[in-house]
């Protein structure tokens, strides 16, 4: 993605962020949690350091604790619903956010995918990049 400023928000445009710089990790995630919340059997996501990331608007925030302990708050449109990060305690400093919030998300390209063991029979795992059960290696 490269040093670039890359924008997008909710669909209603209530709630906008942008980031600049290379984001610290891209990845598809088949756990639980994420396809719950995305409604879809996986999300794709970005993270990127808090520092870079800036918003306009006032997200809602549900929070709660994920099934491996970390504490998550998964930010969402009041207005349109529409999910769009997540910071949690397991990714200290990074915001994470779905690539398909994105104003053009077409060159999103995932490093990874993790919880394949939570994936759907019918999901096509990426089988081009790492694959991890759950949580990589730290």
């Amino acid at each position: 993605m490269g040093d670039l400023c890359l924008m997008g928000g909710c669909k209603c445009g209530a709630i906008r962020y942008e980031y600049t710089g290379d984001p610290a990790l891209t990845l598809t995630c088949h756990c639980r949690d994420c396809q719950q919340f995305s409604g879809a059997a996986h999300a794709s996501v970005i993270g990127v350091s808090e520092t870079v990331f800036k918003t306009t608007g006032t997200p809602k925030y549900y929070h709660y604790k994920s099934d491996g302990g970390s504490d998550m708050a998964r930010g969402f449109c009041p207005e349109c619903g529409s999910p769009l990060f997540t910071i949690s305690s397991g990714f200290p400093g990074v915001v994470i956010f779905r690539a398909a919030s994105l104003d053009d998300p077409k060159n999103f390209k995932a490093q990874m995918t993790i919880y394949t063991d939570s994936a759907f029979p019918w999901d096509d795992v990426h089988t081009e990049i790492a694959n991890y059960p759950g949580m990589p290696p730290a």
